[in-house]
């Protein structure tokens, strides 16, 4: 499923939400090279195309929707949100998700939980 980025800002917080999930889980139906690819393409647009706070509230939506999944599909989509940031080239782009991510994360009331399934599974040191 392609997303469309600018129609993503311009949605209400339900349909946002809602178009994510439908994302995310056709995202985890996939194997773990296309899991990285479409975050990749989701990094590449969301860089580019948004000013910080909408890729931090994005982040935060798709953040939120990850967490309230069971743990094997929050590893495995974590793990390929992190390698698609990995593997990316362009620095800019790399920087800009890493720190939006980061202050998703933080900004979410759940950080806590977040971090220790990131630890748990090895993804975080």
């Amino acid at each position: 499923m392609e997303l469309d980025y600018k129609s993503l800002l311009e949605m209400d917080d339900e349909d946002r939400k809602k178009m994510l999930t439908k994302f995310l889980v056709e995202t985890l139906g996939k194997n773990e090279e296309d899991q990285i690819t479409d975050f990749q393409e989701m990094i590449v647009h969301t860089a580019k195309e948004y000013n910080d706070r909408e890729y931090i509230d994005l982040c935060k939506v798709i953040l939120t929707i990850i967490y309230s999944m069971d743990e094997q599909s929050i590893k495995k989509l974590m793990e390929a949100r992190l390698e698609a940031n990995f593997e990316l080239e362009d620095l800019f782009e790399k920087s800009v998700d890493s720190t939006n991510l980061l202050k998703a994360i933080e900004e979410l009331p759940q950080e806590d939980r977040i971090i220790d399934i990131l630890k748990k599974y090895g993804i975080l040191p």
